[in-house]
């Protein structure tokens, strides 16, 4: 009998780690498709609005303690570049698109 309830419980656990791991995985892979959809539109505005854009690297997705999401980077692999798009509630970033001095003058 005691035995039965152990298997009964170690199936249980199985199928329950498999339901939370799937679960995860796919929460995962929709902030995966979030942060490459934003990544184009930000990309798309750069090379819209300055000119000689030769490159744009992405280096940190993040989610202030606000639960606004930033995206930084630079361009033409020169940081001093630098920008931070912060997405506010209708995924737009053009208000809330921080950049330094030199990226300000290109634009």
């Amino acid at each position: 009998m005691k035995k039965k309830l152990i298997i009964i419980l170690s199936i249980i656990c199985i199928i329950a780690g498999g339901y939370f791991t799937m679960e995860y995985l796919k929460q995962k892979e929709k902030e995966e498709r979030f942060w490459k959809v934003q990544e184009a539109r930000i990309e798309k505005y750069i090379h819209y609005n300055i000119q000689d854009v030769k490159s744009i690297t992405f280096i940190e997705h993040k989610i202030s303690p606000m639960g606004v999401p930033h995206i930084k980077g630079y361009i033409n692999d020169n940081r001093e570049l630098w920008f931070d798009a912060g997405l506010d509630d209708n995924d737009t970033f053009e208000r809330k698109l921080g950049r330094s001095g030199e990226l300000g003058k290109l634009i």
